[in-house]
């Protein structure tokens, strides 16, 4: 054995057990609690940025304010916008799956010991979706 400890051979055991996209998952949702814990306290802060940047104001009122003063930065803006909507559409296409949100319910029931503790995500008001959130074509 390679001097590892017994809860990290435990948790390789544990990943060796998961498909790809489980242990994208896994990821994701170690990643959700590190940015949540990271960023504690300052929700409201950010919920400000995420109004300020909802795709409806970009294109009802952003857009039009911006080409009003100056038609290339104007249409700069458009741009980055449908791009990123067009981007947003693509990689849920592409992933697919479960929100990090209800994969943290299924993994608590996958694992339903005490050695691999799930990760503990808060869910906000804001949270994009409350459901499973698979997108049908």
């Amino acid at each position: 054995m390679d001097n590892l400890s017994t809860s990290a051979v435990e948790e390789r055991l544990f990943m060796n057990n998961l498909s790809a996209m489980e242990f994208i998952n896994w990821k994701g949702l170690q990643l959700v609690e590190g940015i949540q814990n990271l960023m504690s306290g300052r929700e409201e802060h950010l919920f400000a940025w995420s109004r300020y940047g909802d795709p409806a104001k970009l294109f009802l009122i952003y857009f039009p304010v911006l080409f009003s003063l100056s038609n290339k930065w104007g249409i700069r803006l458009l741009w980055m916008g449908v791009m990123g909507e067009w981007l947003n559409l693509c990689l849920k296409w592409m992933l697919h799956g479960d929100r990090p949100y209800m994969y943290a319910i299924e993994l608590a029931v996958m694992c339903n010991n005490e050695s691999f503790p799930v990760p503990h995500v808060r869910q906000y008001p804001m949270t994009c979706e409350t459901g499973a959130g698979r997108t049908r074509l």
